[in-house]
């Protein structure tokens, strides 16, 4: 997770895991983790550590699945891995790890998963709770309606935003493992950059964020994203919508950061759709040159959806989606 630049954030404490010599049988669950955190609201010097998975924090939104359906998306990935064109790879890498713990430690943590160091830093709540009220630059610049990190925003959401924070880290976890093919040569380096998408569009938080959408889109339908196409249409559908901040309203703001930066680019994508079925249509000699694609953002929308469908996992005993 971005964080803002000023005073406010709490302070980073030296990157340290805990000591080994802390017993495995007292470490808080991620439930446990959840509840301690919820009982010390307004305790600025709480402090705890526990473990946590990709699993733990997607478990709870789906409780027992049928295995066939779950199964359907890491056969998707295979499929995906041998064909040339994919713009995605997810390998067993990525699945194996959404099921691997790593520690959480709440103390003055600015929030992020320490990739060298392999462990979750959390601040307290009223810690976080400084730390996520943004002005608006901050806000845009991190897919966040304004609205949504105002002081009284933060604070009648609190629990639920540093869940969700939870969440978003644990989720980079395991993407790590999923790659992307080499952008567009001489379009762009960044989404965020060239693109004006946002935080939330680098690639290296698609994983993160998209699992978020996925999860939250099985819980308000019962269905998944199953295949490229569903995704592009329910995307390409909201880029058409009159108010796409009331589209997505079911949504938790975590997810909508995620959605923010894909509808900004479908709109885009969708005026190059538009123009090459007005140019398809038009039997005129004298239509000139076929419209000329927005690579960059054809290139984002087809990672995008190539991707999705491939956030479920399956074990023997757990089932698994994200």
């Amino acid at each position: 997770m971005a964080g803002k630049q000023s005073a406010k954030k709490p302070e980073q404490k030296p990157e340290q895991k805990p000591e080994s010599n802390q017993k495995v049988n007292a470490q808080p669950s991620y439930a446990d983790l959840l509840a301690l955190a919820q009982q010390n609201l307004e305790n600025k010097n709480f402090q705890t550590y526990g473990k946590v998975s990709g699993y733990d924090v997607a478990a709870p939104y789906y409780g027992e699945q049928a295995p066939a359906q779950l199964q359907a998306a890491s056969e998707y990935a295979k499929m995906l891995a041998a064909n040339q064109a994919a713009k995605v790879t997810i390998p067993e890498e990525y699945y194996a790890n959404l099921q691997r713990q790593v520690p959480v430690l709440v103390d003055d943590y600015i929030p992020s998963y320490n990739k060298g160091r392999d462990f979750i830093g959390m601040p307290s709540l009223p810690l976080y709770k400084e730390y996520k009220v943004l002005d608006l630059e901050d806000a845009v610049k991190n897919n966040f309606s304004p609205e949504a990190v105002t002081q009284a925003a933060v604070e009648q959401n609190l629990m639920n935003y540093w869940q969700s924070t939870l969440e978003h880290e644990a989720g980079h976890i395991a993407d790590r493992y999923v790659t992307f093919t080499p952008k567009p040569k001489g379009q762009y380096t960044e989404p965020k950059k060239d693109l004006g998408l946002g935080y939330m569009a680098n690639e290296d938080h698609l994983t993160t964020g998209l699992g978020k959408v996925q999860r939250e889109w099985y819980a308000q339908t019962g269905q998944r994203f199953e295949s490229p196409d569903q995704f592009k249409q329910f995307v390409l559908g909201l880029a058409k919508s009159q108010n796409s901040e009331k589209a997505i309203s079911g949504f938790s703001e975590e997810a909508k950061r995620t959605l923010r930066p894909q509808i900004q680019n479908a709109i885009e994508a969708q005026k190059y759709y538009e123009q090459l079925d007005a140019w398809k249509a038009n039997k005129s000699w004298f239509k000139g040159s076929e419209p000329e694609q927005p690579k960059a953002n054809l290139d984002f929308l087809e990672k995008s959806a190539q991707l999705i469908p491939a956030l479920v996992q399956i074990n023997n005993q757990r089932n698994l989606t994200i």
